[in-house]
């Protein structure tokens, strides 16, 4: 009995020697997640975060290596999340995010024909991503000039990647057969109106067909659709996953005390936050903080520091006007900020907040002269937006005045009119702004349309 005991003392023993010896094999064969030098080139919170994600990256759970490829590749460190995302895949084959997000570390290296192949797998591991995998590598493709693989691949994708059947439409027009590509564009801008690039796409197939009408028409509404189309997937993605990591998930996270009784706090965590980096839209949340707090001095500091260190847009100038009103300070150089703004951006909403400094000091004339630059930046606004008869309306009570665009006001009334087929009533408005301005290219161009037309 005491000798069986023995035997199977030493049995355990050996199993408890194998299984630490092999825990000790695997760790110590397995390599280490790499380490670039970050700190130099990153702001000490990023930093720091780095160092955790390494941390746990050692002996990795489950996403921990691709976590941390994920961060080196949001802070373009493409190399170390190649060697993570790699061992992430060998650990675990199965995870379609392991093999989706080296396809598109690869396709920023430049590895395209690599990148298409995690991407093809990623979209067999994952049915929710085949369209976004296969448009991705068909931008490989091209990148590689298999314009054939790429039309393959994009003739996969559903009708509902908008992106997908963009670039298999600018494919087929590249590739004169712009016959086949109109049928697609048409289904898209009926889907789609707002978008810019199809009608400029459509355009110049509409142009190699022949349609020279129907291509100017299309360019001339591309000029009133104001959205565009996100053709650069890898950078969307890698853009949406930063705010998981570093400084910029302290910036999400400081986003949460932003409540009515907690703005001390919040102000207190956007200043900390620019002490470890400057960052221009925190300096700027943090201004609006800081007047919210009603401390509009230091909302003028920060404004002003931001302006010297960034540079002066519309925006700033306008919230440093705004900040400088609410501080008292001399109103003659709270209406020349607004000026200034208005030089970088005609916008109604700074001819709003100018009109009553202008009242105050000016007379009934310059009043009349900001409110129709106010109906003209409305008009525009309107005429780009495609809502034709609001803008007609607004720029009909903005030609008349002596204003500093009233030649823009009357050729811009001259288009709306035109598009809704007034067309004698857009021929007086061309000729009203050549009266303005007689070097006016666009509107010269317009009559004398206008005049052949007439001659026909």
């Amino acid at each position: 009995m005491r000798r069986s005991r023995i035997i199977l003392l030493i049995v355990l023993l050996g199993i408890d020697v194998a299984v630490f010896g092999w825990c000790i094999f695997e760790r110590t064969s397995r390599p280490a997640p790499p380490r670039p030098p970050a700190a130099g080139m990153v702001d000490a919170e990023t930093a720091r975060d780095f160092r955790r994600l390494w941390v746990l990256a050692e002996n990795p759970g489950p996403g921990d290596l691709l976590a941390l490829g994920q961060a080196y590749a949001v802070y373009g460190f493409f190399p170390e999340a190649d060697q993570c995302l790699e061992q992430a895949i060998t650990l675990r084959p199965e995870s379609a995010a392991n093999w989706f997000w080296s396809g598109l570390v690869l396709n920023r290296l430049g590895q395209t024909a690599r990148s298409t192949e995690r991407l093809l797998e990623a979209a067999r591991l994952d049915l929710g991503r085949v369209d976004e995998c296969r448009y991705i590598a068909a931008r490989n493709h091209l990148r590689d000039d298999a314009h054939q693989k790429a039309e393959a691949e994009l003739r996969l994708i559903g009708p509902n990647h908008l992106a997908g059947q963009y670039l298999l439409a600018y494919l087929l027009v590249h590739t004169d057969r712009s016959t086949e590509a109109m049928p697609i564009l048409d289904g898209l801008i009926a889907e789609h109106p707002e978008v810019h690039r199809l009608y400029q796409l459509r355009a110049r197939a509409a142009e190699v067909l022949g349609k020279d009408e129907a291509a100017r028409r299309d360019r001339e509404t591309a000029e009133r659709a104001p959205e565009s189309i996100a053709t650069d997937a890898v950078a969307d993605h890698l853009g949406e996953r930063s705010y998981e990591f570093g400084l910029e998930s302290r910036i999400v996270g400081a986003g949460h005390l932003n409540t009515p009784g907690n703005l001390d706090s919040l102000a207190n965590e956007l200043t900390t936050i620019l002490s470890i980096s400057y960052r221009p839209r925190i300096a700027r949340l943090l201004a609006r903080i800081e007047l919210r707090r009603r401390q509009p001095d230091a909302a003028v500091t920060l404004l002003e520091q931001l302006i010297q260190r960034d540079g002066a847009t519309a925006d700033t100038l306008i919230e440093l006007a705004l900040a400088m009103d609410a501080a008292q300070q001399d109103p003659l150089q709270v209406f020349l900020i607004f000026q200034q703004a208005l030089q970088y951006r005609l916008d109604p909403e700074i001819c709003r907040l100018m009109a009553p400094f202008i009242k105050e000091r000016s007379e009934a004339a310059d009043v009349d002269r900001i409110e129709a630059l106010q109906k003209h930046a409305e008009g525009l606004q309107a005429f780009r937006a495609n809502r034709l008869e609001l803008a007609t309306t607004l720029l009909e009570a903005a030609a008349p005045i002596a204003h500093q665009r009233q030649a823009e006001s009357n050729f811009f009334l001259g288009e709306c009119l035109w598009h809704l087929d007034r067309r004698e009533s857009a021929l007086e408005a061309y000729r009203r702004c050549l009266e303005l301005r007689p070097h006016h290219g666009r509107a010269a161009e317009r009559v004398e349309r206008i005049d052949r037309k007439g001659e026909g």
